[in-house]
């Protein structure tokens, strides 16, 4: 684990330890994680080569 340095309008905060754990993680990655959560619920259906124009809960 490497050490996180805040740098606020470029200013540098405190290098305190401040017990906190942080977790970073690309768009893609988040994005993959979500749709992979999503396509595991029941009633979820993923179609591929269309266009959506509007859309209705029921």
């Amino acid at each position: 684990m490497g050490d996180l340095h805040w740098i606020i309008e470029g200013q540098p905060l405190s290098r305190e330890p401040i017990g906190l754990a942080g977790l970073s993680a690309t768009r893609p990655l988040i994005e993959d994680r979500i749709r992979r959560r999503v396509a595991a619920l029941p009633g979820v259906e993923f179609v591929t080569g269309v266009r959506v124009v509007a859309a209705r809960l029921s």
